[in-house]
């Protein structure tokens, strides 16, 4: 899909399709992370998609599936090396860790609204085993989110969600 094709005024639910209609293809995820790269970009250019849940879950996917394709080249790298695997690694080497994904998001005020940025940031954290650091981001989330409900935006049910799982995990 190219972005010519994109005429409305809210390309994203077609952009959606397009990718879920990619994750069918569990072969396609090298084409999958590159056009989520191309799409996230694009959309970022645009700026008004910096607060949108939408726009932060194919953030959240982008690190999903950066981390599948660095994982199954590390598996596979354990049982042969083939001409595409080594390309494979190769790509995967350059990918960016998911910490850094969350630091670049963080630093351009991208989903710093969204529960779900702090959650996942914090969970991967948490599953690289830097607690401190997890907790940090739970923290970080729940100052946020205070700080939205002080300037009198209405809180949603995932906030509320996230607040109680960042109770949970913080004691």
């Amino acid at each position: 899909m190219c972005l010519a094709s994109l005429a409305a005024d809210d390309p994203l639910p077609i952009i959606e399709e397009f990718l879920k209609s990619l994750e069918q293809q569990p072969s396609a995820q090298t084409e999958l992370r590159q056009e989520l790269e191309k799409w996230l970009h694009h959309l970022e250019s645009q700026g008004r998609y910096n607060d949108d849940r939408r726009f932060v879950t194919l953030w959240m996917r982008y690190v999903r599936v950066s981390l599948s394709i660095y994982i199954i080249c590390h598996i596979e790298s354990n049982h042969s090396l083939t001409h595409s695997l080594v390309y494979r690694c190769a790509q995967a080497a350059l990918l960016p860790a998911p910490t850094e994904v969350f630091h670049y998001l963080n630093d351009k005020n991208i989903g710093c609204k969204q529960a779900l940025l702090y959650i996942t940031w914090g969970f991967q954290l948490a599953n690289e085993r830097l607690f401190d650091e997890a907790n940090d981001k739970f923290q970080l989330g729940i100052n946020r989110y205070a700080q939205l409900l002080a300037n009198g935006i209405e809180a949603t049910s995932e906030a509320h969600v996230f607040m109680c799982v960042c109770m949970c995990v913080c004691r």
